[in-house]
């Protein structure tokens, strides 16, 4: 009886191109189940809902915006202006000054340049709400809370956070959002501010699920890659994640049953040096207004 052949083995820069792919396409892989392609907030489908933006004459090309070349991360608004979240600086533009004229803006550095990233900020009862992340000092993420003039009213830091890449503040209650980069469950926080004080107090956690009836197993995975929130006044929660097949994510602010999700048309890769990525989210009520 013969011996079996020896085993056969891939040169070493096989084994690393094949670890690599694998790499690949488990980052592609998406983490949660979505129940259905359908869109709760366009009846019939979400066909207009996101339209694409590049074409437009007014597009904010990062080429002349200083606030896009630091990398955008999210937006916000008051009454009267536009705060724009780059990678470590916040800018202030007023409402009629198109974003692709913006270049003169005012910004800031906040909190001294303690934190290396901001994340998806919102705006609400005077204050501008700002997540933080990369603590110099080594600490965990943060909340920090600002006036309209940007200037600092304090920290807040997230004990047994991992991430927080996006924050929002529900119109109607005034209790804060946030959550890890991939979750399942939103945090949601109490806010206690003054004058010269800003503190965030845990009330629970949200846990996101198919329906308000399916209150044990909620949600097959969780959702990938937030990077902003926004809350309705009417509680719809939208996260925004950057998966090609997500979109933006809707459940109830109050319950964390799934409404629906709005596709977004993006190229995640152009080339190995260029790429979109989806990241903050704001809601403007112009029927209001």
């Amino acid at each position: 009886m013969g011996s079996a052949p020896p085993a056969r083995r891939f040169p070493s820069w096989a084994r690393v191109l094949l670890v690599g792919w694998t790499a690949f396409a488990g980052c592609a892989t998406l983490t949660f189940h979505m129940p259905g392609d359908h869109c709760a907030l366009a009846p019939g489908g979400c066909d207009g809902v996101m339209p694409d933006l590049r074409g437009r004459p007014d597009y904010p090309r990062y080429a002349s915006s200083p606030w896009a070349t630091d990398g955008m991360q999210g937006l916000a608004h008051d009454d009267t202006h536009w705060y724009l979240i780059s990678t470590h600086r916040i800018w202030k533009v007023p409402l009629d000054v198109p974003l692709a004229r913006a270049s003169q803006a005012p910004s800031v550095v906040p909190f001294e340049g303690r934190y290396t990233h901001l994340g998806d900020a919102d705006f609400s009862r005077g204050t501008l709400f700002v997540p933080l992340e990369g603590d110099r000092l080594g600490g965990p993420p943060a909340i920090g809370a600002l006036r309209p003039d940007l200037t600092p009213l304090g920290i807040q830091v997230l004990h047994g956070v991992e991430h927080a890449s996006w924050c929002a503040v529900h119109p109607v209650t005034g209790r804060l959002y946030t959550s890890n980069f991939h979750t399942n469950r939103v945090h949601v926080f109490r806010v206690e501010i003054t004058s010269d004080r800003f503190a965030l107090v845990h009330e629970r956690d949200l846990a996101l699920r198919y329906s308000n009836d399916d209150k044990v197993d909620g949600l097959r995975g969780s959702v990938p890659q937030i990077q902003g929130g926004a809350i309705s006044e009417s509680g719809k929660l939208y996260l925004a994640t950057n998966h090609t097949k997500t979109g933006i994510a809707v459940f109830d602010a109050e319950s964390g049953a799934w409404i629906g999700h709005v596709p977004i048309s993006f190229r995640p890769r152009w080339s190995l040096l260029t790429h979109e990525e989806v990241e903050g989210l704001d809601l403007f009520d112009l029927d209001a207004r």
